[in-house]
């Protein structure tokens, strides 16, 4: 319920309810997905010899957590993930910080293979990253690994594939400069499961948790259903509040912690919403 609703009643309010059903946006997806699909020949990974990376940019902040490739033949790679900003291209060599710890993945030739990711990796919108796909073992066994993607046009303009032949990561040049992995990746942008995605939420982490036995008059709690007064109607949604708590609400503006036994004052609330 949007903060003008708590200044009518009657007739009023249920015109305005009427008008926001009509008129309300579509909810925003709690995951954003990145898709490359086209295939049209793919990249040859050379275990010992030649490695691959493909970079991407996501337009809502977040944490990937799947990744989806496409082998044509089978073998076991290393996955990781890294930012542009740290990782260097040819002549340079290969960076030994990831975001997170690199993760074994077995691939079958001709199968989907769609990974969980142990870490979660934390993303911004607007800014480039990198996986890069390793024969894994070290040092790392002889043969072929095949990958499906695309070398016509440019597919996926928010990134391309590159290749590294032990000095460091160099574009694959191909006309007309570009090309890309057939992947799919998730990237999760409601971290703490509120409703409120990443790049609004002021309060990171929210913890929900039942309202105090003594919840007074004009006084709120947070539930998983959003605000609600003493009667247990719900007054206020996580997105009036930007993705915070009533506990958070009250740490963060420095309120009395009596409020944490008795409930959130509606001007406390009300001032919190107008500085967010």
């Amino acid at each position: 319920m949007s903060r003008a609703m708590h200044a009518l009643s009657g007739a009023g309010a249920a015109a305005l309810v009427a008008s926001v059903i009509a008129f309300a946006p579509p909810a925003q997806a709690a995951e954003v997905v990145i898709d490359q699909p086209s295939d049209d020949g793919g990249f040859a990974m050379f275990c010992g010899t030649l490695d691959l990376a493909q970079t991407f940019t996501p337009t809502e902040t977040g944490e990937v957590t799947e990744l989806e490739l496409q082998p044509t033949t089978s073998g076991t790679v290393s996955l990781a993930f890294f930012a542009t900003a740290v990782f260097p291209v040819a002549p340079e060599g290969y960076p030994d910080d990831p975001l997170v710890s690199a993760q074994q993945v077995d691939l079958t030739g001709g199968e989907t293979a769609t990974v969980t990711l142990d870490t979660p990796v934390p993303v911004t919108a607007g800014d480039e990253y990198w996986f890069t796909l390793r024969c894994a073992g070290d040092p790392p066994p002889s043969g072929t690994i095949t990958l499906g993607g695309s070398t016509t046009g440019d597919p996926y303009p928010g990134g391309d594939v590159y290749f590294d032949e032990g000095g460091g990561f160099g574009k694959i040049v191909l006309p007309p400069g570009h090309a890309d992995l057939a992947f799919r990746l998730v990237i999760d942008t409601d971290l703490d499961a509120d409703g409120v995605l990443a790049a609004a939420d002021a309060c990171p982490g929210t913890d929900v948790t039942a309202p105090p036995p003594d919840l007074k008059r004009n006084h709120y709690w947070s539930t998983p259903d959003g605000f609600v007064d003493q009667t247990g109607a719900v007054a206020f949604s996580f997105d009036d509040t930007s993705g915070c708590s009533a506990e958070q609400i009250v740490v963060e503006s420095g309120a009395s912690l009596g409020h944490v036994k008795h409930g959130v004052p509606r001007g406390v609330l009300q001032a919190w919403m107008a500085r967010h």
